[in-house]
């Protein structure tokens, strides 16, 4: 994505060389000795403008003129026409393009291929599938994107090929829990383009543009990486671009020539070297020789550089310049850099916050895109849960099926991780294909799975349904005697309520083989039936309590039954609310209470006595800007989050009064409110929980023939005094403290007082005070904030009618099915110390909200079974994953264990035998780094100087024998082969 980004990079150096007086005038002394290391690259975004199919084969070119397949042709000629002195190099990342370019290859190429990777002119570098988005990506894909693409470059090339540097040149902002994956993956530096103007700028004038990251408290420096921060961000210095696409002046270097142009082209580039290196300590500098899809024709970069690096030279020889000018690459640059460091003791100051928001200039903060096209970012969540459900069952049923398995899912959740996939940043029609190519990979996964099932429970014809949260199913719309398969992919037994529609109401009870359930029906809300439209008909959903064993299934048989049965279904009779008294709540047995407002029908408090926290729930709009704005004419779009004012404004003209019907019932207490016609919520207190409460929201069309655009919220104004600190997760991982209009390292120019604050929430964001916390848990990645003290607002939707001018050349104006609008249904889970359990924690809620069970539906079955493939599960630790690798084998695969809680919420030591995992098979292991692609043993890290901070971190040999020791927030990674 950088179509823009001339422009931008332009306003970006006139503001900071205003502030700053830094560049071409700063009165500064580059290094005696000054390297520079040219690195040629090329972008090759997984889908942006054009599909991933379009961008590879160079189809739809009216769009953008763009086909990877040629890039990768082209470079592959032109590396081979090196000159002896001049040796040409290149780096690659997306996997996802090279692999498929690889397979077409002739046997001649991929020797040619070979080579070049064996002599150090082509190199991999950061190494994924794609280059993933670091806002609304959950750490699980993150890894498993990577994993696939760094081990299909271990299977084809071996491990001298495996990438060393982190490279996210593109993405808009950057995670600390990003930072600590690539150190746990091996790698050795995290290099990217995009951070805060303000942060650029600052770092530019105190030279401060690499440092050493230190991303999770709870690892300390064992999550250290060395960062830095590009000069151009991903492009050339101004006036070098030598592609097609460029309109630069080339070298021209005949003398007989009137136009010769050797002596101000060289010029001006030394001048750009010493521009650069003002600004860096350590005398090197990378140069960034390429852009968007860039080296089609790799011809006229390599012509142009080979000829500035040789009249650089000879301009350096003349004029005593000590200047070294060298085709290079991140990882060639990085061990200059740390050479340097090393003999002239360089000290790196550590950084320990992230990189959000990120803003490009003072009206443009790229906060929108962390709720942009919430339908998608909710797909690749489910589907997230959907790819380690299929690994999960493929490995403990021992069958390898080659043409059905998770490997379609894998690679389409790889593309969906990418910055313009999850992001919400493409253009609709790539929008549109990054869900067909879900769809089509769950899939290959729901058949896959199905077999397993069908072998697993006697099954013959097992079906799934993907609308369920719309009332969607025909496997139990069609009949009233069924059989329910509900499999558990959390290592933590859980009590669920499962929700199936009906056809219509009748008397059905719900029976384990053992006992009948508590269960009850109720009609299917007004918010679902507008939602689904023509697509269902059915009138009332079923629920009932169950729980499931860890790592396992268990079936549920659905069966008629006369009126007055004793285990027949409750019926959910909607009851009328009076008018007095003043308010009125639904609660469980576990002390899980919600009070309403009678007057405006919203939340009022949740728990009750000296525990109670107050809240009012609403849901409100900003507007968009739509450019017209005295101060600036940066419009809200995809990428952008700017209101036109400060003020918020209600749902509908009654004050958000809210219609309000009430059911209860054994199983679920239900509150519907009906806010206008295109705003619903159910808040719904489960029997099953007892730390939280759910809150479901149906959102849209969101209505625009004033003209207006609007990002939706949903605030929550609470008692607790916040003083301006508030916390969001890190891609799902440990919450970060945030304050309200601040940032650790620099003073913020606070002209976006909304936007500015907000981050990205991809799991909870929370707000506490001495005596009270509350916390509210997403099921989907969102922006959010806190802008008063006691309050939590998420952005849930956004319509707008303006391109915010980053590329896209679209609004974000997404039809939905019906062509109206989109319409979305998302869950936030609420929880409050107003109802906390000792024995289910936040995070225990935030795991199981993230691990949902996947449901499977069945003709009836004769007996009822259940099973749990593994050991009970070790308190504090998760299974992250469990797979097959690449290679499919039946007797090989990869577990990951992670310890999921922070030491800062009392997380501790938690200690595990691998063997103990299976118990009835002999297995051999081998502990990998985090992307597999390693042996950990064989792991090496960099020692770099850090300035005022002591090393710290537990230590590295704590395991004792057999026994794994796993601290807050380590995830360990083992080869784990059975033994025949």
């Amino acid at each position: 994505m950088n179509i823009m980004d001339n422009i931008f990079a332009l306003v970006l150096l006139i503001l900071c060389c205003a502030s700053f007086n830094y560049g071409a005038d700063l009165d500064c002394k580059p290094p005696q000795q000054v390297n520079v290391h040219l690195v040629s690259h090329t972008h090759d975004d997984v889908g942006w403008l054009k599909t991933v199919d379009e961008y590879y084969y160079g189809a739809n070119n009216s769009i953008q003129h763009a086909g990877v397949q040629y890039i990768l042709d082209s470079v592959l000629d032109a590396l081979g026409k090196s000159e002896p002195d001049m040796l040409r190099r290149f780096i690659y990342v997306e996997q996802a393009f090279f692999s498929r370019w690889w397979n077409e290859q002739s046997d001649e190429k991929k020797a040619l291929v070979r080579k070049y990777l064996a002599n150090g002119q082509l190199e991999f570098i950061n190494g994924g599938w794609c280059m993933n988005d670091e806002a609304a990506t959950h750490y699980a894909a993150i890894i498993d994107q990577m994993t696939l693409g760094l081990t299909f470059i271990n299977s084809e090339f071996g491990e001298a090929a495996r990438p060393r540097v982190g490279w996210h040149i593109d993405p808009f902002g950057h995670s600390s829990t990003m930072s600590t994956l690539l150190t746990m993956m091996g790698f050795d530096a995290f290099f990217f383009g995009r951070i805060d103007y303000q942060d650029k700028a600052k770092r530019l004038a105190e030279r401060q543009m690499e440092m050493i990251w230190r991303g999770t408290e709870s690892l300390g420096s064992l999550s250290d990486i060395f960062t830095g921060v590009t000069y151009h961000g991903y492009n050339p210095p101004n006036g070098f671009c030598f592609d097609q696409s460029c309109a630069d002046a080339p070298i021209q270097d005949d003398s007989h020539l009137e136009n010769n142009n050797v002596d101000e082209r060289v010029e001006k580039f030394v001048q750009a070297i010493r521009d650069q290196s003002c600004h860096y300590s350590s005398g090197e500098i990378m140069m960034t020789m390429g852009s968007d899809f860039q080296y089609e024709n790799a011809h006229l970069w390599f012509k142009n550089m080979d000829k500035l690096i040789k009249y650089v030279r000879q301009y350096v020889e003349t004029h005593g310049h000590n200047i070294t000018l060298q085709y290079s690459t991140p990882t060639r640059y990085l061990d200059a850099v740390h050479a340097a460091a090393t003999k002239q003791g360089l000290e790196y100051k550590v950084k320990t916050d992230d990189f959000f928001p990120y803003a490009d200039n003072p009206f443009a903060y790229w906060s929108g895109y962390f709720t942009s096209r919430p339908a998608l970012k909710r797909y690749v969540r489910v589907n997230n849960v959907l790819l380690q459900a299929c690994h999960q069952m493929q490995v403990f049923d021992g069958k390898v099926d080659a043409s059905v398995n998770c490997r379609m899912l894998w690679e389409a959740m790889g593309v969906a991780q990418h910055h313009d996939a999850v992001s919400g940043t493409s253009k609709q029609h790539v929008a549109n294909d990054y869900a067909k190519r879900l769809a089509a990979g769950a899939d290959v996964a729901h058949q896959t799975m199905g077999r397993i099932l069908s072998s697993w429970t006697g099954a013959k014809d097992v079906k799934f349904c993907t609308y369920l949260n719309i009332s969607v199913c025909p496997a139990t719309e069609s009949t009233n005697e069924f059989t329910v398969i509900a499999y558990n992919p959390s290592w933590q037994e859980r009590d669920v309520v499962i929700r199936v529609p009906l056809a219509k109401r009748t008397s059905v009870a719900v029976s384990d083989g053992k006992d009948d359930l508590v269960s009850q029906i109720m009609p299917v809300s007004l918010a679902k039936q507008s939602t689904r439209g023509a697509r269902g008909h059915a009138e009332v959903e079923l629920l009932f309590m169950a729980t499931l064993p860890h790592q396992g299934y268990k079936t549920f048989t659905v069966k008629p039954v006369s009126e007055g049965h004793s285990g027949a279904a409750v019926w959910t009779e909607p009851e009328e609310v009076p008018a007095e008294p003043s308010t009125f709540s639904i609660s469980n047995s576990h002390g899980v209470k919600v009070t309403f407002s009678r007057s405006t029908g919203r939340v009022m408090s949740f728990g009750s006595g000296e525990s109670e926290v107050a809240v009012d729930q609403q849901f409100l709009w900003y507007n968009g800007s739509d450019g017209h704005n005295n101060r600036s004419n940066q419009e809200s779009g995809a990428y952008i989050f700017r209101p036109n004012h400060t003020a918020d404004y209600p749902v509908n003209e009654q004050g958000n009064v809210a219609g309000v019907k009430v059911l209860r019932g054994p199983v679920v207490s239900e509150v519907h409110q009906l806010f206008n016609d295109w705003v619903f919520q159910t808040v719904r207190v489960l029997e099953s929980n007892p730390s939280s409460v759910e809150m479901e929201y149906t959102v849209g069309p969101i209505p625009f023939a004033d003209g207006l655009g609007k990002e939706i919220i949903s605030r929550f104004s609470t008692d607790i005094k916040s003083d301006g600190v508030f916390y969001t997760d890190s891609n799902g991982r440990q919450l970060l403290e945030r304050k309200r209009n601040h940032r650790p390292t620099w003073t913020l120019n606070l002209t976006q007082p909304i936007a500015s604050n907000y981050y990205p929430v991809n799991t909870a964001i929370k707000i506490k005070d001495a005596s009270k916390n509350f916390t509210v848990l997403a099921d989907r990645a969102q922006g959010g904030s806190s802008m008063v003290d006691g309050s939590v607002e998420l952005m849930v939707h956004r319509r707008l009618l303006h391109d915010d001018q980053r590329g896209v050349g679209e609004p974000l104006n997404e039809t939905g099915v019906f062509g109206d609008g989109l319409i979305i249904t998302g869950v936030h889970r609420v929880q409050s110390s107003a109802f906390q359990s000792s024995s289910h924690t936040a995070a225990d809620d935030a795991l199981d909200f993230f691990l949902e069970p996947i449901l499977a539906f069945s003709e009836p079955l004769r007996n009822n079974s259940e099973r749990s493939f593994l050991p009970k599960q070790v308190n504090q630790l998760n299974i992250l994953t469990l797979q097959h690798e690449i290679n499919v084998t039946q007797d090989t695969f990869l577990l990951r264990v992670e310890h999921y809680i922070p030491a800062s919420d009392g997380g501790t030591p938690a200690s595990l035998v691998l063997e103990t995992l299976f118990p009835h098979t002999n297995i051999t292991y081998e502990e990998l780094t985090l992307s597999a692609n390693l042996l950990k043993s064989d792991r090496q890290r960099m020692a770099w100087k850090v300035a005022g901070q002591e090393q710290s971190g537990y230590p590295k040999n704590a395991d004792d024998g057999s026994t794994l020791v796993f601290h807050p927030m380590d995830i360990r990674t083992f080869r784990v082969k059975t033994k025949k």
